[in-house]
């Protein structure tokens, strides 16, 4: 395929992936800010010109504006807290698009803004073979992999990564045009090796339609836990009734993937993008009903079924039905077990306080005991 050499029209689940990236960068940098005492880092792997053909922003952009714009922006500049923006970008006429977009105005003193001609792999290896020398540190960092296409990163960089804990990646995986482009392609086979990190995608080329699709976004998320990462995916389908892409989210920390799965919630589809987590396959689509009363039946249902008959604190819940759960959130367990307390006969026979005083109906404070119905 040709590089653009003009500016884009932004589409309509390019603006959601753009929302999305928004919201996880407003929650991420409150969250890593007060729990790091160092400098913070957004890396934009495939970062573009920066800017669309009706004047939407582009990534590095939208980056660069949620942090500068951000609440608590203030209080870390005050604390002078640096954050690092690396924007990579191969194509050097967006390279030089970006760059005065960039510098056209005033950023927070505490940023660090690198915009880099080069190849993502190369740079990010590069990286991390100055961590390893130890010439410099890895910061806590967001990434974001979003390619003109489905090349230029490999399981192998993301190996590389996923020795540091405190790296959230957001990764767009062009369905699309993998399907069309490179499978088609046995030239192009050797772009599957490197993305997948062996030839567990294979078996797709005997497979075709929604088999096939199953089957590469599930091998990619097994590759993906392979090489150390924790990882949920949503479909982006477009107004031709396309898998357009998925969006991967990878991380080892589970408030990372908290953060994600609220950002989710939180983009409203517009009616020509739907939105649905692949990780299993009979969830229903965001679109197609109030998620948040969808999530509270399906969490209540699952939660009398496995703890029925026993009594159970509301963290444990938490930490081991919700914290690493494709779908539900922090705010589910509430919603669910006001369901079951509710129903008749109850499913919940007691809620108690640890330290004994008395618990208003369908509030379940910190550290409640909570029984299930035999």
């Amino acid at each position: 395929m040709e590089e653009p050499t003009t500016l884009p029209p932004i589409l309509p689940h390019t603006e959601a992936k753009h929302d999305i990236l928004r919201y996880h960068m407003g929650a991420w940098f409150p969250i890593l800010g007060r729990s790091s005492s160092g400098t913070l880092q957004y890396v934009d792997g495939f970062a573009g010109p920066g800017e669309y053909a009706g004047g939407e922003h582009g990534s590095p952009i939208i980056a660069l504006e949620t942090i500068s714009r951000h609440p608590y922006n203030d209080d870390f500049q005050r604390a002078q807290r640096r954050f690092a923006f690396l924007f990579v970008e191969r194509v050097e006429e967006s390279v030089n698009q970006l760059r005065p977009r960039v510098n056209s105005q005033s950023w927070p003193v505490g940023f660090e803004i690198d915009i880099v001609h080069g190849e993502f792999e190369s740079v990010m290896s590069a990286m991390l073979n100055e961590v390893d020398a130890g010439a410099r540190s890895m910061y806590p960092t967001l990434l974001f992999i979003d390619p003109f296409g489905s090349a230029g990163f490999s399981m192998n960089l993301l190996r590389r990564l996923a020795r540091f804990q405190r790296i959230d990646i957001l990764i767009n995986f062009n369905y699309l045009d993998l399907n069309r482009w490179i499978l088609s392609d046995p030239t192009k086979h050797i772009t599957l090796h490197g993305l997948y990190g062996n030839d567990r995608w294979e078996p797709a080329l005997q497979l075709e339609g929604d088999d096939r699709k199953e089957l590469l976004i599930r091998e990619y998320g097994a590759a993906l836990r392979q090489a150390g990462w924790r990882s949920t995916n949503f479909e982006m389908i477009n107004n031709h009734n396309q898998t357009q892409y998925y969006l991967f989210f990878a991380t080892r920390a589970s408030r990372g993937l908290q953060v994600i799965k609220q950002a989710m919630r939180s983009v409203s589809p517009d009616g020509l993008i739907r939105y649905a987590d692949r990780s299993d396959p009979t969830q229903l689509r965001f679109i197609d009903m109030g998620m948040d009363v969808a999530y509270a039946e399906e969490l209540s249902e699952h939660l009398f079924h496995r703890y029925h008959g026993s009594a159970v604190t509301k963290e444990s819940i938490i930490d081991d039905d919700i914290a690493w759960h494709p779908r539900w959130i922090d705010k589910d367990p509430t919603a669910a077990l006001r369901l079951l307390e509710s129903s008749s006969p109850p499913r919940i026979t007691s809620v108690h306080n640890p330290d004994g005083r008395p618990r208003r109906r369908t509030f379940y404070p910190s550290g409640c005991i909570i029984t299930f119905a035999p």
